[in-house]
């Protein structure tokens, strides 16, 4: 993770609110972010979702996962075990934070801040 920038992936279907669980996304904004708080959207990826009808495969939760290694960590309203495990495998974090996808960076944003602050960096 850049120490001064983030990459955010967000699940959602109308790119206003974070509604989707990370299984059945079929695509993820990309946001990057800075410390100040200044956020901009970078683009959104296509993706196959690897839930259906209630079944997750392994290999497609991985393949989804890849679709945002680059990213510091992903906002979704849900994300089962297998999910959280694949993308823990490729170091992105999970935030399950339903909501107004601005609203949700903000405060995910003031906690990693305070995280830094208490661990001294």
């Amino acid at each position: 993770m850049d120490e001064e920038k983030y990459r955010i992936a967000v699940a959602t279907s109308d790119g206003e609110n974070i509604d989707l669980h990370f299984g059945r996304a079929d695509s993820f904004d990309i946001y990057d972010a800075d410390r100040e708080g200044r956020v901009t959207f970078r683009e959104r990826r296509e993706n196959t979702p690897p839930c259906e009808n209630g079944i997750h495969r392994d290999d497609r939760l991985l393949e989804a996962a890849e679709t945002i290694r680059d990213c510091d960590f992903v906002l979704a309203a849900r994300a089962g075990p297998g999910a959280q495990a694949a993308l823990a495998q490729l170091g992105v974090d999970v935030y399950e934070i339903p909501g107004n996808v601005m609203d949700a960076i903000d405060r995910v944003l003031l906690f990693l801040e305070a995280q830094r602050i208490i661990n001294g960096g």
